[in-house]
């Protein structure tokens, strides 16, 4: 489902904020000591983004009440144009 998807890659981005953190934590320079709060400022930006996007996506669905057969001939027309590269 979406949640785990979603609990995976905030697990995976995670694993990779403490590795930043563990390989700058020693070096000298407030430009190193810092770079883990970018990360984790991204993620966070990430997740805040990922939450608009679905609140809305999710509101203009249940208002328009939009069948998934609707978009079927754009994901057809988007798989033959991946085919061809």
């Amino acid at each position: 489902s979406g949640w785990t998807i979603l609990i995976i890659a905030v697990f995976i981005a995670a694993i990779g904020i403490a590795s930043i953190y563990s390989s700058t934590y020693q070096k000298e320079g407030k430009l190193w000591q810092e770079t883990y709060k970018r990360q984790v400022l991204w993620l966070v930006i990430g997740l805040l983004f990922i939450g608009f996007i679905d609140h809305f996506y999710n509101r203009i669905i249940l208002q328009t009440r939009i069948s998934s057969s609707t978009f079927q001939p754009f994901i057809d027309n988007y798989a033959v144009i991946i085919r061809k590269l």
